[in-house]
Formats: structure tokens, C-alpha cells, sequence
């Protein structure tokens, strides 16, 4: 039997994700932070599944399509009549599933959702919480106190847009933690746990640019969020329990960047983008552009970096796995790539301004390192310094000139810088095309990016 809340609990309540316009494909519709027009973006949910092993949901599916049909001899005659007819085939299907029962965990699923969602908002007590949902929202709070989790009730179901990734979604969850941060959490009230989807999904929320509000049609910036962590409620329908796991926000990311390269690289799937004809000449090779520097402008970038003020404000320290995360991914790192990243923090430190984990495993140094390890396992054995720059020129203008040393520009970024920093470089990575170009009024190098791949 359907579950439904309309009829015992019609309570009133806005909600962002359910009150945001959507196009025909689901995408929220929200203007541009850039060019103020609305537009669809793809959603959270939609990359976090390109790199998903579904073969276990798919399995599931089908064993329950088939005992529905067992308990039902009926549907197998209608199967057969509509062999040839895939909406009604579809129909008996999803008929099959709910007499096996299988509809009826999902719809649990989404009734439990929208209860923990009036819960948290304050439009119903726990107490006043029916059957068979109440033991399942007071494990719910219990582990929430547990860990000194606090729900904000303003950011209950907000929708987040990340600019650099052309990605939005509804974050079920914005918590504040016992150290006062604010953290991503999501609740989960299936059975099946996709780490790496889930992963991916979190770290979008984590790191999006900007809040949308449909009430007001209002776009606003993003608060701040942890960077490391975001995490997991899971919480199966009717079991009256609730887990809570952390998942790396910086895996998350990586995955997300690989998703959306795995989506651009499905849009070539066309005949004119793969076939080659053999008959027809070689392109010739692009020719390299002139690069004239302005050297009026590049001794001026240099004393702008030079006096900047020494940074003091280097954020908490790092937690070990934090920083076993970095040498990991510095180990992994081409050999060429990792000779510029080294190179450029032998500049920096000496002369003063270091940016080593080893030096003092901080937060800005960590952001630094996100970002630097980024570009350097995307470019991997063709990275140059000239990729350096440029991203670090989008929070430092005058660290595009090619005359100011690199490493120190890195090294005298403060903690704000240095995660606008990890911004910029995810922006690059995700471009659909990227390139260098070369400031005609004053020689400094700057990214330009193609961002148009639905």
C-alpha cells in the first residue's frame, strides 16, 4: 500500500528543493553568478552516479521484478501480450516491484526524508512522529548529540551551486560540529551504501560557490564548510538506527573531476567525433603564440609581491590523515610534475615565504597543496610553471607576470587565497578546454576557459 504524508501529516513547510523550477531533465534553474542569466545546470546526484558500480541495484531490481511476478501470475500473461510494447512493459514491471514489495521500502525511504526534515525545521516533535518512523528519528538525534552535531535549521534541503563544476544539487543537511564548523551531511535511507558516489556527491555540496533561495530568487555566496570531511546519516527505513561516517571531501572532488570527464568524453559518443578519415591530410601543428612581457608592469608585479605582508594567520593544524593523504599523492605524482612542484617550493622557501606541509602542516599549506597537487596530477608530465601561474594569478593578479618568482607568490598567500586557490584550480580541471593566453597591455599570463559542455 502507498505511504503517503499528505493525510496525517499535511504539514506546511518551504522547502528550496522542492520550490526551485527545474528544466525538462530535472536540472535546477538558476541564473549565472556571471552573467545573471538562468540557465540549467547538471545535478549533483547526476555525476555523482557516471562513476557508480550499479550492477548491485540492478540486480536488486530484477530479483524483485521477479518474485513480483511469481506472486502475481497475472502480470506474466500481461508481459507477454506487451512483448512488444516497452511503456507497458515498464508499467507491469514497476507493478511487479511493488507487489514484491519493493516500492514500498523506497516510499519508507522518502516518507522518513520528509519527517526528519519537519523534525529538524521544527514544524513537529519527536514525540508526535508515528509508527514505524519514530525509532528511526530518535536514533537520528541520539547520534547526532553523540557527536556534538547541531541541525541549522536555515540550511535544512539547500540548494548549493558549484560555479567551477557547472554543478547543483539539495544538500539535505548543513550541520554545525564541536568545533563550530559548519559540515555537509546527507542522509541516506537505503540499503545500499555507494561510498564513492556518495563521496562525490558530498564534496559538490562541500565545496559549492553559492546558496540558491526560489522564494526570493535570491543567489548568495556559500558559507563556510569544512573541507575535509563531509558526512554520511545513514539511516535504513525502519530499522531505528542511524550510522554516521565520515567521507573525504578531497576524494570526493577527485572523483568529481573524473566524472565530468567521463561525461564530456560520452557527448563525443557521435560518428563525426570519433571516425577518422584516412584519406584526409595531417593537421598542420599549431604554431606557438608570441609572448611579449611588458617589463614596466612585471617590476611593479614584483615589488606588489615582495612587500606583501608575512602571513601569521596559517588555520588550524592538519589531522594526520590529512596529511598522509599529501604524501600519497605527492608519491604518485609524474616525476616531471613533481620536479616543478619542488622547484617552486625550494623558491619559496628560500627566500622566506615556505609553503612545505613538512615545514608546519597547516591549513593554508593544505590548500596550497590541494590545489598544486591538482593541476600537477591533471597535467601530469606536461605540467610547466606556466600552468602554476596562471591559476595562481586568479587569486593574485600580480603572480602572472612572468618576472615575479613563482614560488614565493605561492608562499605569500594567505588562508582566504589559498582556498580560492583550490577553487581555480578545480575550475581549470573541469574546463571543457583550457588555455594560456598571454595579457596584451601587460604581459601577464591568465587562464581562458571553455565552459560550454551542457
Amino acid at each position: 500500500m502507498p505511504i503517503s504524508l499528505d493525510d496525517p501529516m499535511n504539514v506546511p513547510i518551504a522547502s528550496p528543493a522542492r520550490d526551485a523550477q527545474r528544466d525538462r531533465w530535472g536540472r535546477y534553474l538558476i541564473p549565472d553568478p556571471d552573467t545573471g542569466k538562468t540557465r540549467g545546470w547538471t545535478r549533483a546526484t547526476t555525476v555523482a552516479k557516471t562513476l557508480d558500480d550499479a550492477s548491485n541495484l540492478t540486480a536488486w531490481a530484477k530479483r524483485m521484478a521477479a518474485l513480483g511476478v511469481a506472486m502475481r501470475p497475472s502480470l506474466a500473461a500481461g508481459l507477454v501480450a506487451a512483448k512488444d510494447d516497452k511503456r507497458r512493459l515498464n508499467e507491469l514491471v514497476e507493478q511487479a516491484m511493488e507487489a514484491a514489495g519493493g516500492n514500498e521500502a523506497r516510499e519508507l525511504g522518502t516518507a522518513l526524508h520528509r519527517i526528519l526534515e519537519l523534525v529538524d525545521t521544527g514544524h513537529m516533535a519527536v514525540d508526535d512522529v508515528p509508527d514505524p518512523w519514530r525509532a528511526d528519528v530518535v536514533a537520528y538525534r541520539q547520534a547526532l548529540a553523540d557527536l556534538g552535531l547541531t541541525v541549522v535549521p536555515e540550511l535544512c534541503e539547500a540548494v548549493m551551486l558549484n560555479r567551477p563544476l557547472e554543478v547543483a544539487g539539495t544538500c539535505d543537511r548543513i550541520l554545525r560540529d564541536a568545533d563550530g564548523q559548519l559540515v555537509v551531511a546527507d542522509i541516506k535511507t537505503g540499503g545500499y551504501v555507494g561510498w564513492l558516489s556518495f563521496a562525490t556527491q558530498f564534496a559538490i555540496y562541500a565545496t559549492s560557490t553559492h546558496l540558491w533561495d526560489p522564494a526570493t530568487s535570491t543567489l548568495t555566496a556559500a558559507p563556510e564548510i569544512r573541507q575535509d570531511h563531509a558526512l554520511l546519516l545513514h539511516i535504513p527505513a525502519g530499522s531505528g538506527t542511524c550510522s554516521i561516517e565520515a567521507l573525504s571531501v578531497p576524494a570526493g572532488i577527485e572523483a568529481a573531476l573524473m566524472a565530468l570527464e567521463v561525461r564530456r568524453l560520452r557527448s563525443l559518443d557521435k560518428r563525426d567525433n570519433i571516425v577518422v578519415d584516412l584519406a584526409a591530410p595531417a593537421p598542420a601543428p599549431a604554431a606557438k603564440p608570441k609572448r611579449t612581457v611588458r617589463h614596466d608592469f612585471g617590476i611593479k608585479a614584483v615589488a606588489a609581491v615582495s612587500n606583501r605582508a608575512t602571513v601569521t594567520d596559517e588555520g588550524p593544524v592538519i589531522s594526520p590523515l590529512q596529511i598522509e593523504q599529501i604524501r600519497s599523492r605527492v608519491t604518485d605524482l609524474d616525476p616531471q610534475a613533481r620536479a616543478v612542484l619542488d622547484a617552486l617550493a625550494k623558491q619559496a622557501a628560500g627566500v622566506g615565504r615556505p609553503f612545505s606541509i613538512g615545514a608546519g602542516p597547516t591549513q593554508r599549506r593544505w590548500h596550497l597543496y590541494r590545489a598544486l597537487l591538482r593541476l600537477a596530477a591533471h597535467f601530469g608530465a606536461e605540467l610547466t610553471e606556466d600552468h602554476v601561474r596562471a591559476t595562481v594569478a586568479t587569486v593574485l593578479a600580480e603572480a602572472g607576470q612572468p618576472a615575479v618568482p613563482l614560488g614565493p607568490a605561492i608562499g605569500s598567500l594567505t588562508l582566504d587565497e589559498a582556498e580560492a586557490l583550490v577553487q581555480a584550480a578545480i575550475a581549470v580541471i573541469a574546463a571543457d578546454r583550457a588555455a594560456i593566453e598571454t595579457d596584451e597591455d601587460t604581459g601577464a599570463l591568465r587562464w581562458v576557459l571553455d565552459t560550454t559542455a551542457a
